[in-house]
């Protein structure tokens, strides 16, 4: 598994993901003020930004095992937050196999940067992790997500109607991959 010496950061025409850093809280507890901003993830909306320092340790102690690698978007002109893009070893498919999450603030979306940004961080798994596949699921009621990872060339592989568990509730799940040989940047 590859491991890196310096904090990995990737650029895209208009994003750079960075490693994600506690100036990033705000933002991310604002994305969660939003209604439905959660609702297709497995995540629940945390009370308060403490909650959120946490989640960020626990992001730093993976990215630093290579175990995932949860990328902030922002903007490349001026900086401006714009969500996540997270790669992580994908438990379900095995070896060289990653699984792919996005999120974009819901004041930034509809914009084209979940499927720039996705795209870039696919290529990385591919080139610099050897990934064989990478994987993506979205709730079946998430169309927008699903268009993304249709327009980045991953296809539905399956149908996950235990997709996760959320608030005692099963959410339906469609599953997406794409193999390294028919990738296409």
């Amino acid at each position: 598994m590859a491991t890196f010496s310096t904090p990995v950061e990737l650029f895209s025409e208009r994003c750079r993901l960075r490693p994600p850093s506690e100036a990033d809280v705000p933002h991310v507890f604002s994305a969660t003020r939003f209604a439905g901003f959660n609702d297709g993830m497995a995540w629940d909306p945390p009370e308060d930004e403490a909650e959120l320092h946490a989640r960020l340790q626990y992001n730093l102690r993976a990215w630093s095992k290579s175990e995932a690698f949860n990328f902030s978007v922002e903007r490349r002109n001026d900086g401006a937050f714009l969500g996540r893009v997270t790669v992580r070893v994908d438990g379900r498919s095995g070896s060289k196999a990653w699984e792919l999450g996005y999120w974009i603030h819901p004041r930034s979306q509809g914009q084209g940067y979940a499927t720039e940004a996705a795209r870039r961080v696919i290529d990385f798994a591919f080139v610099e992790l050897d990934a064989r596949v990478v994987a993506a699921s979205a709730a079946t009621f998430n169309v927008k997500s699903q268009r993304v990872l249709e327009k980045l060339g991953l296809k539905r592989v399956a149908y996950l109607p235990q997709g996760f568990l959320k608030q005692g509730e099963w959410i339906a799940e469609y599953r997406y991959s794409v193999a390294r040989s028919a990738w296409q940047p």
